[in-house]
């Protein structure tokens, strides 16, 4: 008879929760915040961004639409897709349209930083799974907080008190998931378990034995496939200590296991002996020989705790796990292929060293990957009707004769040879390799070295202000006028 009135939809903290669903299934959690990223989209494509300014700007104000929802229920993976999708299509589309962007560089390669070819791009994914981590390294180191007691409740079901933060096994062998009934901390785990690293058999030591999981351990196997026995998880039997008689140095016997455990006795019997033979006969023979005392055992560390104690160690700790997965750009390939150049840090780095110009920047770095747009590439994507030169009919339209070697451009590096003679009193010849990728001559000297690769850069934007625009205007006069902007700037 109290005067209460029931709700099917109620919003803690801008977060929708029901009955019915989880909340990070509910659209409304997250539906608005992509509706929101469109639209700010639209209002940013009007702008002329490089793609480097676009990666800024899906940092700073795109992102920022969803952290929250990310951080506190998690984003659904189809989700994820989707709006990784929208970003990318973001970076190459010149224009806001539904139409796919052609991706012009690898997105594993956009994400890897600036000394292997890419632009930071920030990976949603990993992203995800960054605050999942960062809840189980909060939840480590709870110590009986409130907010801790739910998910503590749902992971003793599946391995007892704390004991899933020392699981040894992947997503794909865990078993007894059906247990943990809720999806957020279902998808944490499973996500924690993959990125953790799992215990080999020479990893384990006298002194660590007795801290191993019984269950949901590799190294405890039958046919290939980790145990879980939720009634002996539940009776407090989840590890070799556990399954210990501390006097007399030995593994408990059926009878003994029995006055735990309560169940049929010939589900015990069988269980009994299937663990018993799956662990490895060498800890047996430690814990008879005397081993090490359950109460000196030496306790694991795992990843958790180093989560809890400083969480920005997740982001290393997943850029580690997923170093062997680097990518080389396709441009290092193609370059080594066409003039047998030789890609390194120092070359990908080269202009970011020389200026911090966006412009510059970001020519250098699609001359690297092959991905400037002259007219053999634009003839491919059906821009203009010919791939050879505007200024040479005869002449195929390749990188090299873009910059280089088209008769428009070659009275340029001959004043451009002469104004670093005079600036720098040696006499350099460039060679196609420098034009394209830079100086890196022995002889000179770290300052002399960037002002040269300074002044092929500007060089090479004014050729490409020259031949997009066609202006009448001589190319050396228009070289001199922006090096001498710059100059006064600086």
């Amino acid at each position: 008879n109290l005067p209460v009135t029931g709700v099917d939809k109620i919003k803690i903290l801008g977060i929708y929760f029901t009955k019915e669903k989880m909340a990070r299934d509910l659209k409304e959690n997250w539906e608005g915040r992509v509706d929101r990223i469109h639209k700010l989209i639209k209002l940013w494509n009007r702008r002329d961004l490089s793609i480097h300014g676009k990666i800024v700007v899906i940092k700073t104000f795109l992102l920022s639409q969803v952290t929250y929802v990310m951080q506190s229920i998690g984003l659904p993976q189809e989700v994820l897709v989707d709006l990784n999708t929208l970003l990318y299509r973001f970076i190459w589309q010149r224009k806001f349209s539904n139409k796919k962007a052609f991706e012009k560089v690898k997105r594993k390669v956009m994400e890897s930083d600036y000394s292997n070819g890419g632009v930071n791009m920030i990976n949603l994914f990993e992203t995800q799974k960054f605050f999942y981590l960062q809840w189980i390294g909060k939840l480590f180191g709870a110590n009986h907080e409130n907010w801790a007691s739910i998910p503590s409740w749902h992971y003793q079901k599946l391995a007892g008190h704390n004991n899933m933060f020392n699981m040894n096994c992947s997503s794909k062998t865990i078993k007894g998931l059906q247990s943990l009934e809720n999806g957020f901390w279902k998808t944490a785990l499973l996500t924690y378990l993959d990125c953790k690293n799992r215990t080999i058999l020479t990893d384990v030591t006298s002194q660590n034995v007795y801290e191993q999981q019984l269950f949901n351990n590799t190294l405890i196997c039958f046919k290939g496939q980790v145990l879980h026995f939720f009634k002996w998880i539940t009776s407090g039997i989840t590890c070799i200590k556990d399954f210990v008689f501390e006097r007399e140095n030995r593994l408990l016997t059926l009878e003994e296991t029995q006055r735990f455990i309560i169940q049929n006795p010939a589900v015990t019997f069988f269980f009994f002996f299937l663990l018993v033979n799956a662990i490895p006969e060498e800890w047996i023979r430690w814990i008879q020989n005397g081993g090490r005392n359950p109460e000196h055992a030496k306790r694991l560390e795992c990843e958790a705790e180093q989560f809890n104690k400083k969480p920005k160690l997740i982001k290393e700790y997943l850029q580690n796990k997923h170093k062997e997965l680097i990518i080389k750009p396709n441009g290092e390939q193609f370059w080594k292929r066409k003039l047998d150049f030789d890609f390194d840090k120092h070359v990908w780095l080269m202009a970011r060293n020389v200026t911090k110009e966006v412009r510059l920047c970001e020519l250098q770095w699609k001359i690297n990957h092959n991905i400037y747009p002259t007219n053999i590439i634009l003839q491919k994507m059906k821009v203009c009707q010919t791939n050879t030169c505007d200024f040479c009919p005869n002449e195929i339209d390749f990188m090299e004769h873009f910059f280089f070697s088209c008769a428009q451009t070659k009275p340029l590096w001959a004043h451009v040879e002469n104004r670093l003679a005079a600036e720098t009193g040696k006499r350099i010849f460039l060679t196609v390799k420098e034009v394209l990728f830079g100086v890196f001559r022995k002889g000179f000297n770290s300052k002399d070295l960037r002002k040269i690769n300074h002044q092929i850069l500007v060089a090479k934007m004014c050729i490409s202000i020259v031949k997009k625009t066609k202006v009448r205007i001589p190319l050396h006069v228009i070289y001199d006028n922006n090096l001498r902007i710059r100059i006064q700037l600086v």
